[in-house]
């Protein structure tokens, strides 16, 4: 019974959301009700695509998003420090490119590892995302380097935690 009520203050305030934003509220609720209808539909659809069989949900990913969220922040990376580099040419820009080259080779190095099964390739990939936490200014690349050592980090954990042997 908790659970129908709380549906029904999230799909309330959906309709205040909507009515607002459309400015009636009939035309606010049809248009959040056929969006989460299209919403679970898509979803609905999407799940009976795939052929896998279950072995496939308990093996890791080769390219989990966090490594591809990585690998698109060492290449911003790179690509803003060599943009500075050409716009302002001083010592300093050429010391701060040869920062973000040494990051990014910390993260080919960290690939290599992790696909040989090694866990501190994890903590090199991690370090991609510590230049950006440095520009809080950038509202997203903050976040997205966060969410890449978190990711790294979660990976390290879970896999320590199954490599434990299990009391008999």
């Amino acid at each position: 019974m908790r659970s129908i009520g709380l549906a029904a203050g999230i799909v309330a305030v959906a309709v205040a959301i909507g009515g607002a934003v459309t400015g009636s509220f009939f035309v606010g609720s049809l248009i959040v009700i056929g969006g989460a209808g299209f919403i679970v539909g898509a979803a609905a659809l999407l799940s009976r695509l795939g052929s896998r069989s279950a072995e496939s949900v308990y093996s890791r990913p080769r390219w989990p998003w966090w490594t591809l969220l990585a690998g698109a922040l060492t290449i911003f990376e790179v690509a803003i420090v060599a943009g500075q580099l050409i716009h302002e040419p001083k010592k300093e820009n050429v010391f701060a490119l040869g920062v973000m080259l040494l990051i990014a080779g910390l993260f080919t190095g960290g690939i290599l590892l992790r696909n040989r099964g090694r866990v501190g390739g994890n903590w090199m990939i991690a370090a991609v995302g510590a230049p950006m936490i440095m520009a809080p200014w950038w509202i997203w690349p903050p976040i997205l380097g966060i969410a890449v050592m978190l990711g790294a980090i979660t990976e390290v954990f879970q896999g320590r935690r199954s490599a434990r042997p299990k009391a008999a």
